[in-house]
């Protein structure tokens, strides 16, 4: 019997990734009535991303996905796009003279100005700017006595002698890829070169600390005794800072349409989900790595965490079941804590990018650092627990099982279009909500939704201080579904009375978000979306279930999600793709889409929208009690 204190085994390590938002200069905006309505034109900048547009006009990223279907495929830069009028939070102005004859003074010298952000740090503007931290700090001294909120900091312009220097290569693109990959969050730049006496393509890649020729040839899926005839006076020692051409495949650069630099020939993908019976060994193990916040730190156990111990023993048992049918494996597990600064420090360990998949983190903001590691180091991913996952939107290595907000609006206007054809749906929309809040997101995304599918719906506006009249919008004979503009049950419960008041003369049906689940409101008939089902009594889950009980000397939280199970059912799943496929178990010729699998609580569709997105989960369950 294991015990949990027992479970992990941890490594540790230092390394800072993350990118953050690029904050674009305010402007004026020309405007364009669509349909009697005057909407914002915008010009998207380089490097901008939906989430930090969204926020500069105060609108939800839905409502702009809404407006322009055609940023679906991404965004891109000099692309415009409407953006809704907030005239609650009108975007600022133009600079005012002074200001625009500071920058033009600026863009003539080699620096711009930057103010620095809340909780931003020194590497974090250097990856912005894609400068070094040493070239910031000898444009500015005073930062010796710290960086502060506010602050306003010389940055040496791109393109400078600092830029030059850098001739680091790390993914490989066509022309046209090149374009559009150089307007994503953060790009790196590509150097494909022939070789002058071969018609071997290859890339120049400059030599980093701590990489050996072994490491090298993993990253870019090449062989060894191929750079070694490419580089015949390349010593078996690698030298720190020195160039190497790494042989690339002609198939590679003929895929015009590829996001994923590197990627075998597939013939077709096994559809094999699951390895229940004795298979055929593996000459290499599979290389997982784990990244939970598993709080080893006395000082910083948190009560909220234990259930990503669950999932991570449900993992384990999974492996051990594949291990039992003769796959061999090479684990590892890092303690990410709840932190950037730690999942930063976790990222900088060499081992992890041999891994040939990746699981984790738990936590949204952790997201944008594996995002980038994953990109650079061609190392497929899945995010097992956040909804909000923007980075799957343009990059090709990361799985979202937790379906986000279009996903879900989707299987819900499509339920209400086929479950509650001829039912009435009124929106009860709370004044003063935070357009941040989700739960706005979604019923501004649904309302859309539905009125393109030309479905009726009505609205209510209510607040504390206003009783509002539901009869007003009710229906008799009817069913009347309740979507309130909020997510946060802290924010609805004021409001469960005054609708209790009119059950029972009216059928009332509260549509639940899922994160009200752990709170009783047992009085309303319900309906809520989710990606996990009732646990059955299946065969499987009985059998789990007595696995579990034999391995584990614990009781695992009995509240639905169960994190374990979710632990199982994913890594079963994905084991079974890289043992039967490969760590490159992509086929993109399959309709970007990954073979469908059963799990004791969840099923699993990935699909991807684009060459240049991730996978995300498709499949949701209707709940109604």
């Amino acid at each position: 019997m294991i015990k949990k204190k027992y479970i992990i085994q941890i490594l540790a390590f230092a390394f800072l990734c993350i990118t953050p938002l690029l904050l674009a200069q305010n402007t004026d905006y020309p405007k364009r009535k669509v349909n009697g309505i005057e909407y914002y034109v915008y010009t998207v900048q380089q490097s901008e991303g939906l989430f930090s547009i969204s926020r500069k006009f105060s609108v939800t990223q839905a409502e702009i996905n809404t407006l322009n279907p055609e940023i679906h495929s991404g965004l891109k830069a000099g692309q415009q796009i409407l953006i809704p009028i907030n005239k609650k939070a009108e975007p600022q102005k133009n600079q005012d003279s002074e200001t625009k004859t500071k920058q033009n003074t600026a863009d003539k010298q080699e620096f711009i100005e930057h103010t620095v952000l809340k909780k931003q740090t020194l590497f974090a503007i250097s990856r912005q700017y894609n400068v070094s931290q040493d070239d910031i700090k000898k444009l500015n001294p005073e930062l010796e006595n710290g960086l502060k909120t506010g602050m306003i900091i010389k940055i040496p312009k791109q393109g400078g002698k600092v830029e030059k220097e850098v001739k680091e290569v790390t993914e490989i693109r066509d022309n046209k890829s090149i374009k559009e990959f150089k307007e994503s969050k953060k790009s790196k730049k590509s150097k494909l070169e022939t070789s002058v006496n071969d018609t071997t393509q290859f890339i120049i890649h400059k030599v980093k600390s701590g990489e050996t020729l072994y490491s090298i040839s993993k990253l870019y899926k090449a062989d060894i005794e191929q750079i070694n005839k490419l580089n015949p006076k390349l010593n078996t020692k690698v030298k720190i800072g020195s160039e190497i051409k790494i042989p690339i495949a002609k198939n590679i650069n003929e895929e015009k349409n590829s996001d994923i630099t590197v990627k075998e020939t597939h013939k077709s993908l096994n559809s094999k989900t699951s390895i229940n019976t004795q298979v055929k060994p593996n000459k290499e193990p599979i290389r997982i790595a784990f990244l939970l916040p598993f709080m080893l730190d006395a000082a910083k156990s948190d009560l909220s965490t234990e259930r990503f111990n669950d999932f991570y023993a449900g993992a384990l048992l999974a492996i051990n079941n594949a291990k039992n049918n003769a796959v061999s494996f090479e684990i590892m597990a890092f303690d990410v804590e709840k932190s950037e600064e730690k999942m930063a420090e976790v990222l900088a360990n060499n081992d992890l990018k041999n891994a040939d998949f990746i699981i984790g983190p738990a936590y949204t903001s952790q997201i944008p650092y594996i995002s980038d590691f994953a990109r650079e180091n061609r190392i497929f991913t899945l995010i097992p627990f956040s909804s909000k996952v923007n980075d799957v939107l343009y990059n090709p290595y990361l799985f979202q099982f937790n379906p986000g907000i279009d996903v879900q609006v989707d299987f819900l206007a499509s339920t209400l279009n086929s479950n509650y054809e001829k039912d009435n749906i009124i929106f009860a929309e709370i004044q003063d909500i935070n357009f941040m809040d989700d739960g706005n997101e979604f019923a501004l995304a649904l309302q859309n939704k539905l009125d393109k599918q030309n479905r009726k719906y009505k609205k209510i506006s209510i607040s504390p201080d206003n009783s509002s009249d539901l009869s007003e919008v009710t229906e008799n004979n009817k069913k009347n579904i309740i979507i309130f503009n909020s997510d946060k049950f802290s924010a609805v419960s004021p409001y469960l009375q005054w609708l209790n008041s009119y059950n029972g003369s009216t059928d009332i049906v509260l549509f639940e978000q899922y994160s009200w689940k752990q709170f009783d409101i047992e009085n309303f008939k319900t309906i809520s979306i989710s990606p996990f089902k009732s646990i059955n009594s299946s065969k499987e889950a009985m059998i789990y279930k007595k696995q579990f009980e034999a391995t584990f000397d614990w009781e695992v939280s009995q509240q639905i999600p169960r994190y374990d199970i979710l632990g199982y059912d994913l890594t079963n799943y994905f084991i079974a793709l890289i043992y039967y496929n490969g760590a490159n178990f992509v086929n993109e010729n399959n309709n970007y889409k990954l073979p469908e699998a059963t799990g004791i609580q969840s099923d699993f569709d990935f699909r991807k929208l684009n060459s240049a997105a991730g996978y995300v989960n498709q499949k949701l369950f209707l709940i109604e009690k």
